[in-house]
């Protein structure tokens, strides 16, 4: 959506961000049961608003920059910080430079999508789902490096999908359930007993798609693409 035609941003739902997931209900924090208007971005223009199925944390572009608000833990807000219980229940705009015009969000982390065809990523990391070749979580906003222009991200509970501007899908993180599209769930014993995951900590190339597919989505553990003629893809 461009500033032309963006709108202002309302807001409902769960308001207690660290017991959403255990299903218990903390009544300090009342739920917001109708839309309503979110104080600090009354009267701004707010092009993109991007959260996910496993997320308790959502990102906000407005005109003025991008905020972040909600569950915190690992840095996913991109604020520099992180540690729990950190919680920010007011949208509150990030450090970075760029013009942010896509983002996505999963359990414990974000990719964010700038003008310019860069990824910065932020939050967990544990299965290398930011793709910075690591597991090391990023609490500010970090540039993905060695990624050719992106048009399109995409990220699930604990792996992320990127659109290049060539048509080619790419892949990190954890494929636990083939979602990384590289024909394997990934599992070896550690021991007898342990199982672990050969996670991608580097985005890979998805290989048996075709080369004109426009755009991507994620679910929790699985990932859709849709090419140019209308066919669809899923794994």
């Amino acid at each position: 959506m461009s500033q032309e035609t963006a709108g202002e941003v309302v807001f409902c739902g769960a308001t207690d961000f660290d017991t959403i997931w255990s299903g218990t209900r903390n009544e300090k924090y009342n739920d917001i049961v109708r839309p309503s208007r979110i104080n600090v971005l009354m009267g701004k223009k707010v092009s993109l608003i991007a959260s996910g199925p496993s997320a308790a944390h959502s990102v906000i572009v407005a005109e003025d920059g991008c905020y972040t608000f909600g569950f915190n833990k690992w840095g996913q807000l991109g604020h520099g910080d992180g540690g729990w219980p950190t919680q920010v229940r007011v949208p509150t705009r990030i450090p970075i430079r760029e013009v942010v015009v896509g983002a996505s969000c999963g359990k414990t982390h974000t990719w964010l999508l700038t003008n310019s065809g860069k990824i910065f990523a932020m939050g967990g990391n544990e299965h290398g789902q930011l793709g910075c070749g690591h597991k090391k979580p990023l609490k500010d906003p970090t540039l993905v490096t060695g990624i050719p222009g992106v048009e399109r991200v995409a990220v699930g509970q604990d792996f992320s999908v990127l659109l290049s501007d060539t048509g080619t899908v790419m892949a990190c993180g954890k494929p636990e359930y083939g979602q990384l599209g590289n024909n394997t769930t990934g599992e070896f014993f550690v021991t007898a007993s342990k199982l672990e995951f050969q996670c991608e900590t580097r985005p890979i190339v998805v290989e048996k798609l075709p080369s004109n597919v426009v755009d991507i989505k994620c679910g929790n553990h699985h990932t859709v693409a849709m090419t140019e003629d209308g066919r669809v893809y899923s794994w």
